[in-house]
Parts: C-alpha cells; sequence; structure tokens
C-alpha cells in the first residue's frame, strides 16, 4: 500500500500566537477530529482520551458506550468520558460510540503518549424516517437524500428473502456543515480501489440503517443493489464532477473503503450500493500532513478546532488541539489551503 505521509515545511504551522484567548463560554465545548493512517499496527503507545459526546441538538448522551482498543467507559450525565491508559496505533487511535437510538459514531486521531486528547462526537438518530413494502419497493426521503428501493431488495441477517415493511432509518450529512466533522465517522483518509491511501474531499456523506416489523436488522439482499441520492448545493454543486466515487465507512478498521461511483444528475449525485453503513461522494486526493501548536498568551489552547479548507470554502480537513495545544492532520498535496480557527461557538476567530 502506497502511504503519503511527509511534512515539507510549507505546511507546517509551527506555533501560532492567539493574543486573544478563545472564547470557551457557548453551548458547544469540545470539538472534533485529527486524521492519521491504517493497518497494520506495528508500535502502540499508551494514551488518555476524552470529551464529550451530544445529541444533533448538542445535548449530552448519558450512558454511551465508549470503545478505544480493549477499553471502554461510559458517557456520564454531562456526556463526558476519559479513557487513560489506551493502547493505541498512534498514527491512528479509533475511539468508537454505540448508543440505542443512534448510528454508531466514531472518531480517528493521531494521540498522544504524553497529553490527553480531546475530541466531541455527535451521533445522529436512527429513528426511521420512512418505510417500504418490500415485494413492492418505493422511496424514502429524507432532509433532500433519498433511498430509492426495486421490489424484493431487501434481506434478513442471514440471507433469507425478507418479507414485510421495510423501515429505513436516514441521516444526510451536509459537507457546508460547520459541525460536519462532529457528525461524520471517522476521519476523511481512505483506500481506493487499488489500495492506496488517499484523503477525501466530501460531496456528501449518508447513513443508513434497515429494520423490519420486528425491529430485526436487515440489508441489501446478496446480488441486488439499492439506488442512494445526495443533494448538492452551492459551492458544492457548482464543483461538482460529472461522476465521483463512492466510498463506504468500514466500521471495523474505521476507514472509507471505494466502492462504486455516483453521476451527477441535476442537482443531486445518484449512485448504487449493495449494503448500507456510511456512503460518501469524494474526490479522492494524495495526501500530506500539517501539524502545529495553538497557543494563548503563551499557554497552550486545548481542545479548540482547526478546519482545512479550498479557497472557495469546501472543507480538507479537520483537527482538534490536544492537551498541550498540539495539533496534527492530514490535508491534500499540491493545494491551496485556508486554514481557519475556531472557537467554542464554532466561530472562526483567525484565518490563515
Amino acid at each position: 500500500m502506497k502511504k503519503f505521509h511527509f511534512t515539507p515545511l510549507t505546511v507546517i504551522a509551527a506555533a501560532i500566537l492567539i493574543s486573544s484567548c478563545l472564547l470557551s463560554s457557548c453551548k458547544k465545548d469540545d470539538p472534533e477530529p485529527v486524521p492519521p493512517s491504517p493497518p497494520p499496527v506495528t508500535t502502540t503507545i499508551s494514551a488518555s482520551i476524552g470529551g464529550t459526546i451530544v445529541d444533533e441538538a448538542a445535548n449530552p448522551v448519558d450512558g454511551a458506550t465508549v470503545t478505544i482498543g480493549t477499553k471502554t467507559a461510559f458517557t456520564n450525565p454531562f456526556g463526558a468520558f476519559l479513557i487513560t491508559g489506551a493502547n493505541v496505533d498512534p498514527e491512528r487511535a479509533y475511539i468508537k460510540v454505540e448508543k440505542a437510538g443512534y448510528f454508531d459514531g466514531s472518531r480517528v486521531i493521531k494521540a498522544s503518549a504524553t497529553a490527553t486528547s480531546s475530541i466531541k462526537i455527535m451521533l445522529l438518530s436512527n429513528s426511521p424516517v420512512g418505510s417500504v413494502d418490500n415485494s413492492a419497493g418505493g422511496t424514502v426521503t429524507n432532509a433532500g437524500a433519498s433511498v430509492v428501493f426495486s421490489s424484493n431488495d431487501v434481506a434478513m441477517e442471514n440471507g433469507a428473502l425478507y418479507t414485510g415493511n421495510v423501515n429505513v432509518s436516514m441521516s444526510y450529512l451536509d459537507p457546508g456543515n460547520t459541525d460536519l466533522g462532529e457528525r461524520m465517522p471517522g476521519d476523511l483518509l481512505a483506500l481506493d480501489a487499488s489500495n492506496d491511501e488517499m484523503l477525501l474531499e466530501t460531496f456528501g456523506m449518508l447513513a443508513v440503517e434497515l429494520t423490519g416489523d420486528a425491529g430485526e436488522e436487515l440489508n441489501v439482499a446478496a446480488g441486488e443493489e439499492v439506488e442512494i441520492r445526495i443533494p448538492l448545493s452551492g459551492i458544492y454543486l457548482a464543483d461538482a464532477p460529472s461522476t465521483i466515487p463512492l466510498w463506504y465507512f468500514d466500521e471495523t478498521n474505521g476507514i472509507w473503503k471505494e466502492e462504486g461511483q455516483a453521476t451527477l444528475v441535476g442537482n443531486e449525485y445518484i449512485g448504487t450500493v449493495s449494503h448500507f453503513t456510511f456512503w460518501n461522494c469524494d474526490n479522492p486526493n494524495p495526501s500530506t500532513t500539517i501539524e502545529g501548536t495553538l497557543e494563548c498568551d503563551g499557554n497552550p489552547t486545548v481542545g479548540v478546532t482547526v478546519t482545512m479548507t479550498n479557497p472557495s470554502g469546501r472543507v480538507l480537513g479537520y483537527a482538534t488541539t490536544d492537551g498541550a495545544g498540539m495539533f496534527d492532520g492530514y490535508i491534500p498535496q499540491n493545494t491551496v489551503l485556508v486554514m481557519d480557527v475556531l472557537d467554542a461557538c464554532g466561530s472562526v476567530t483567525i484565518s490563515q
């Protein structure tokens, strides 16, 4: 597998001094992700990782199960957790979160052996938004995104054809949302069809789960495909290529994988998928890394979000500062970038 992991001086933000401290009094407190690289793991470190788990209204989620390697913790009534002594790949520490009533959440970060890493994960509701009769098929739409079923597209977990109503849980992740880094799983690192490591440039994501009349888990039947439609608007529509690769999130390894493609039709991407998880319409780019330190009056600024966008505003990467004020993440090679530092309310305090 080809790996792009180097740090030319042109992309190292050595130390950004923030003369006036970032505000942290708003409801949104700890932020989001950081990117790195996949298995096999050859070296591990002992890391401490903490943060908060919230719902889509930014309310804390109590009792969520947080897993890092072999370590598990549960969030308290404030949605907070802390796991210490977790043995993780220093380049790709994979944090998974589970709670009934929500899609599984996750984050991939570059962990530190000397400072506590801080993350924030937003869990998305998986309450059904519509249903179809499997024998007839049909369309379910939510927030402009759609899933289109033909007859008998859905099977039970044992592979047997399902008979009855297919309840569809669906969440569209708008790439223009400032909190996309909190909502999406993992990070934006991926393996393409040749197993080469790429950094993704998202044009929209879709999470889908299927359940039966008795709550049983369902998925696409073997040999069948279901159509997905992902809406585009603004700069994402203006910059959209006519075709784009589709990527699904591998929840076991915490990385996106290429499978199929979508075609631009009007103001939406249309493609077909053979199973359901999180799906992503993305341009792949060879990656490099960026790292730096955020300071406030000489003191490290902890838990602050750093985003990388192209000049038109499309997001190309996310990172969160750790207990030492350090951030480290993947960005596309040979690309003009704008680096924004966000306060606790998601407002830009520094743009460079």
